[in-house]
């Protein structure tokens, strides 16, 4: 079991290859944010990266609404970028990025928990690929996440995806009215839970109340909180990533990888 850092963009890469050397045992594997290193081949990558783990998180395939021809294009590219690396996981998210007639959304937005369609798309997506897919919660805007656990449980018994759990977007959902984060703890849920993620957030600047989930600041006490009780319950998972995409100061980031691998070790 191990932390890792999540690669976007080459300033975060620099910092990651740097802690990979420096903080290891503690970091064991870098996540790479497919989508922003498609346009690369995967032998050159390999040959920057070297033999270090990765897994990969896809942000924007559009699963949920891709035309079938598109999504099997995107499909063989990833299966073509698992064959050059040792992968731990490939992930993606359960959510919306156009609407019913295929316009792309300027947000991503959480898909509704009672449409029946997007299980099997699900399902379709992860047959593609080839391989386990773990799909990661979503941080609930609005009480519209309120039904999500219950989600994601009958889509991991019926089409066996797995979870990746992060514990910033369940604690940010709660906040904003959606599912309580304990509930995501119930061994019919934790069961599937298959990696990990934790993250900064914000108060949003139109309503103090609300959480915003930005990926720009160190972990608030709170996720340290929910991913240490995780622990004491037993159901930390395998790998878990502190991510961080924008105000990339490497010494508060790598602080809470720190803090992490030593949940780990």
């Amino acid at each position: 079991m191990t932390a890792g850092l999540n690669v976007t963009c080459p300033e975060s890469w620099k910092i990651a290859h740097g802690a990979g050397v420096e903080l290891r045992p503690a970091v064991g594997f870098f996540e790479l944010l497919l989508d922003n290193f498609l346009h690369l081949e995967p032998r050159d990558v390999r040959a920057e990266i070297g033999d270090v783990p990765i897994s990969i998180h896809i942000m924007n395939s559009g699963w949920a609404n891709r035309d079938p021809r598109g999504l099997a294009d995107l499909a063989a590219r990833v299966r073509d970028w698992c064959a050059s690396f040792e992968v731990l996981y490939v992930s993606d998210h359960l959510l919306v990025t156009a609407d019913e007639h295929g316009r792309r959304l300027p947000i991503v937005r959480e898909i509704d928990y009672a449409d029946p369609s997007v299980a099997g798309r699900a399902a379709r997506w992860q047959e593609l690929l080839g391989t386990t897919l773990l799909l990661e919660n979503f941080a609930s805007e609005s009480p519209r996440g309120d039904g999500q656990v219950s989600y994601f449980r009958e889509l991991c018994e019926q089409h066996g995806i797995r979870i990746l759990f992060d514990a910033s977007n369940a604690l940010i959902a709660e906040q904003n009215g959606g599912d309580r984060w304990d509930l995501w703890g119930e061994p019919g849920v934790r069961a599937f839970v298959a990696a990990g993620h934790v993250s900064g957030f914000r108060p949003s600047d139109l309503d103090p109340a609300m959480l915003v989930d930005t990926h720009d600041c160190p972990l608030d006490e709170r996720s340290r909180s929910h991913v240490h009780t995780m622990k004491q319950q037993g159901w930390l998972p395998p790998t878990m990533v502190v991510e961080r995409e924008s105000v990339l100061d490497a010494a508060s980031w790598l602080a809470d990888v720190r803090w992490v691998g030593e949940l780990y070790a």
